[in-house]
């Protein structure tokens, strides 16, 4: 149960991620809340929120990243790179998703495991940390 904020919606892709995440929650998780588009810390949007856990799943496209012309390899924008260290600073731990990552596991099966290990396994360690699990 998503409401965004300030009228900005997420797209399709953080909706259909977001509910393969909650769908895969375990069941000592599976209650907490969990918003779309959230603002924390004044000043910084991010796709969804899991408040009790202080932890923000960021689902990064394309635009999040400049590639590295003599390598082609991808790097995270600066305004991104600063976001991500503010809510650090503010101690949420944000999880981040690069969807290309996502797309190159073809089967639901494979995109779940791929969602465990990136997504599922970082929030019940950060749930264990805080003693909610």
């Amino acid at each position: 149960a998503s409401r965004p904020a300030d009228g900005v919606r997420p797209s399709f892709v953080q909706l259909n991620l977001q509910r393969a995440v909650q769908k895969l929650l375990p069941r000592p998780l599976q209650n907490t809340p969990v918003f779309s588009e959230m603002l924390l810390g004044g000043l910084w949007m991010v796709d969804v929120a899991f408040p009790e856990l202080r932890a923000a799943l960021e689902i990064d496209g394309e635009q999040h990243y400049v590639r590295e012309l003599s390598t082609m390899s991808k790097r995270e924008l600066g305004s991104m790179a600063l976001k991500r260290r503010h809510l650090e600073r503010l101690e949420w731990v944000v999880i981040r998703l690069d969807v290309a990552d996502v797309e190159k596991h073809k089967t639901k099966a494979a995109r779940n495991e791929f969602l465990r290990l990136s997504v599922i396994a970082p929030l019940e360690a950060r749930a264990r940390a805080l003693g909610r699990m």
